[in-house]
């Protein structure tokens, strides 16, 4: 069993169950589901992994498990890194070749936990700078490929093991794509989007590019305890943003 198989949300909770079974030989899942406020048959199912665990379910559930921001940081890790392992063994190199844009991800997420019937996909579209053509071409090949699902009424995303699809194809060229359409994103934001709601920052850092393996995971663990913070898809006040960190050599780096 690897580490990131041991640490957990569905462990976590059966641990949690059981210390509180121990004490109370009366106490049952319904009533462990109730005190997490979820239904009793998706927390078995998320239990015994018959359900798929997403990051939603580990925030929404950590905070009432008692666990500390650190914890929460880690299991979201480790999750990532299940999926990330899963994801290419699980979705095939055709749906990858097709996820060169950053607008299937932000579409994933933007339905993501919303009801079926409360979403107006034409204002979806225009949220997001689409016609409606070109919004139901990435919203047909993520349901054909079921990167975005619906469970119980509710669209459910099952992309956020391939977002990052970087980290798993650096050096393809839908990698690259999929960087660029953010880079240009990003930059008609400079143009069009008021200060106060955006930030755009740089700094130019002379290093030992023997730091360089460091300097990355420390910029991926911030990376995740940005999103763990500040990940909040249930807010009435809601918007779609787009954290792009950003580091690359100025020079030619010598051999």
């Amino acid at each position: 069993m690897t580490e990131s198989s041991r640490y957990s949300l569905d462990r976590v909770l059966n641990e949690k169950y059981q210390a509180r079974k121990a004490l109370d030989e009366r106490f049952s899942i319904r009533a462990f589901a109730g005190e997490l406020g979820i239904n009793h048959s998706t927390l078995t199912q998320i239990m015994k992994l018959k359900r798929p665990i997403t990051v939603d379910h580990i925030r929404n559930l950590s905070g009432k498990l008692g666990l500390s921001r650190e914890q929460i940081v880690s299991l979201i890790e480790h999750h990532t890194q299940d999926r990330a392992a899963i994801s290419l063994e699980t979705i095939t190199d055709t749906a990858f070749r097709g996820i060169n844009d950053w607008r299937y991800d932000a579409i994933a997420d933007f339905l993501n936990g919303s009801a079926v019937t409360d979403v107006d996909l034409d204002q979806v579209a225009k949220s997001l700078r689409l016609t409606r053509e070109e919004f139901d071409r990435y919203f047909e090949y993520l349901k054909i490929h079921q990167l975005l699902t619906i469970e119980d009424g509710k669209y459910v995303d099952h992309f956020e093991y391939a977002s990052n699809i970087s980290k798993l194809f650096d050096s393809s060229e839908e990698s690259k794509a999929y960087q660029e359409t953010l880079l240009e994103t990003s930059m008609e934001a400079i143009r069009d989007v008021e200060p106060t709601d955006r930030n755009h920052t740089s700094i130019i850092l002379p290093i030992d590019v023997d730091d360089l393996p460091a300097l990355v995971q420390f910029l991926k663990k911030s990376r995740q305890s940005i999103a763990a913070n500040f990940h909040r898809p249930e807010s009435p006040k809601r918007a779609l943003y787009a954290l792009q960190i950003s580091l690359f050599p100025l020079e030619t780096l010598k051999a």
